[in-house]
């Protein structure tokens, strides 16, 4: 492959909003008895006996209603990830080739295409190099505004040439790729090949992405390395924007 691959996928968190309620105790205090009683009487000298007086009633001060539940219904922005992105026409004024990049998030999987191109306006085909995965999306980013953390596990890699003498020059190069895990690949236009285990893409990535309306766009992991461990996360979005397509 005459290209290498080194962007790679992108995350969004939306993170379930969470109700947290407040204990409510429905036992409420009884009042205290205020019966009315006798006081003994106490006999005078002519052996009368006293009107028995009433014993006053005490009023209650009111008792403080039991606190009503409460909700927390504070909660991170989902990502509206789901569907199709793309890029447009990316030219590359050196080499005279070009390339576009799709990638498709459904549920919890993701998958990641890199169109390569042979001339500058992403007319005529080359080959297509395809990232399966599944995705987890995490907390806001601590170094880009508006983004969130996004954990990527590949579980499958696939190169796919576009026309018998692409898929010619693709197999030849992979017997001298040097890459002991390559050796032996014959590839086939139109027919995608599994290159998984020639390590030609990272197992796993830690990504961020950030998604604005309709426009959407993935961790700057060019440097090599980036993004290959959580200590080396994207902490940049990358000048490429993705676009979503919407379903005809």
């Amino acid at each position: 492959m005459n290209q290498v691959v080194v962007l790679i996928a992108m995350g969004a968190l939306a993170t379930a909003c969470s109700e947290k309620a407040a204990n409510k105790d429905l036992r409420s205090p009884k009042a205290p008895s205020t019966a009315v009683g006798r006081q003994p009487g106490s006999g005078n000298v002519g052996g009368q006996a006293t009107t028995p007086q009433p014993t006053p009633v005490v009023q209650q001060p009111a008792q403080p209603s039991p606190p009503s539940p409460t909700t927390d219904n504070r909660s991170q922005p989902p990502l509206a990830l789901d569907g199709n992105w793309a890029t447009t026409c990316q030219s590359d004024p050196e080499t005279g080739s070009s390339e576009t990049n799709t990638a498709t998030y459904q549920g919890t999987r993701f998958t990641f295409n890199v169109l390569f191109y042979n001339d500058d306006k992403c007319a005529d085909l080359r080959q297509t190099f395809t990232v399966e995965s599944t995705y987890k999306l995490g907390k806001p980013s601590i170094k880009v505004e508006g983004a969130y953390e996004a954990d990527y596990i590949v579980t499958k890699v696939t190169l796919t040439p576009a026309a018998d003498a692409i898929a010619a020059v693709m197999t030849e190069n992979f017997k001298t790729a040097n890459v002991a895990a390559c050796v032996g690949y014959e590839f086939k236009a139109d027919v995608p090949t599994d290159v998984t285990k020639c390590g030609l893409f990272p197992a796993a990535l830690f990504d961020i992405v950030k998604v604005n309306g309709k426009q959407m766009q993935q961790g700057n992991c060019n440097a090599e390395g980036a993004c290959e461990t959580v200590e080396r996360r994207a902490r940049a979005v990358d000048e490429m924007v993705y676009t979503k397509v919407e379903s005809k």
